[in-house]
């Protein structure tokens, strides 16, 4: 992921990844990005999330 790629929820667009990079700790990709409607409320579950290489569950983090 660059940056820019869809993330889609259902099928549906829910946001875009806005930046991604590997994590050492965690041994994978951890990629950050905006999501808008329902699917941006804090702790929302997204169980099925498909962005660029990825798809599974997520989990709605909000940090400012």
């Amino acid at each position: 992921a660059w940056g820019g790629e869809p993330l889609l929820a259902g099928g549906e667009p829910v946001g875009e990844i806005t930046s991604a990079g590997w994590s050492r700790r965690h041994g994978h990709v951890l990629a950050l990005g905006w999501l808008r409607g329902a699917a941006a409320r804090e702790g929302a579950a997204l169980p099925g999330l498909e962005a660029a290489c990825y798809a599974g569950p997520a989990a709605v983090s909000l940090r400012s």
